[in-house]
């Protein structure tokens, strides 16, 4: 599996998702909304923090921030979108290098309104998709040219990646403002709880080429996402 064209061509399909949900609310006399996300989670790293500590280097955080996008439209009661984050934990420094675990994911979002009043969403959400992860360790000095020339090997990255399931509860309220006899819309706000699975993973990857023997890591626990955004509304 070459993990990070997998990731790329995940995210940029949510990432068109995401564009295309409020356009295609637009067009279709439905309502769409589309959201910056800004949040925390978190990721069961415990079997690569034991292989970090067995070879005497610092535990790394399991505590991610969290950046991305998100859109949907509303079909009834039936809500379809996408999203797409990029995550990342807090760098450590041990024996010498500079150690750090990012990754991103995208999801195909699937929802259904329990609760829709005065502008104001209230949705369980389902997604399904790809992530993957980079764990980097690079030495912790600043050598000159002619020791980088001497020594190139100064650092790794590695990544894995495997499919993703979540599940979730989402609410936002849209601010409507009239912008024509059929249309209205304005800024929207929101918040998404729940969690992720990775049941499926692959093997570590280095440089095209697949590692053997490495822990088994997956995008796999809760989150929590602020959002911010806009949508509008469309009537016959």
């Amino acid at each position: 599996m070459k993990n990070q064209k997998a990731v790329l061509k995940w995210m940029l399909m949510m990432l068109l998702i995401c564009s295309l949900s409020v356009s295609v609310a637009q067009t279709q006399e439905s309502e769409g909304r589309g959201f910056f996300m800004l949040g925390w989670r978190a990721t069961d790293i415990d079997e690569l923090n034991v292989a970090l500590q067995g070879r005497e280097y610092a535990e790394l955080s399991n505590r991610f921030l969290s950046i991305g996008g998100c859109g949907y439209r509303i079909n009834g009661k039936w809500i379809l979108g996408g999203e797409g984050h990029a995550i990342e934990s807090k760098d450590v420094t041990s024996q010498g290098y500079k150690i750090s675990l990012a990754g991103g994911y995208g999801l195909f979002n699937a929802g259904y309104l329990i609760h829709k009043k005065n502008n104001l969403n209230l949705y369980p959400m389902l997604g399904i998709g790809g992530g993957a992860l980079t764990l980097n360790m690079i030495e912790n000095s600043t050598p000159s040219f002619d020791e980088m020339l001497q020594d190139p090997k100064r650092g790794m990255q590695i990544s894995t990646a495997g499919l993703m399931v979540s599940a979730g509860i989402g609410v936002d309220y849209l601010f409507m403002k009239k912008k024509s006899e059929s249309e209205e819309g304005g800024m929207a706000i929101g918040l998404r709880i729940g969690y992720t699975i990775s049941p499926f993973v692959g093997n570590w990857i280095f440089r095209e080429s697949e590692i053997a023997g490495g822990p088994e890591l997956g995008i796999t626990g809760p989150y929590v996402h602020f959002m911010i955004g806009g949508g509008s509304k469309k009537r016959q």
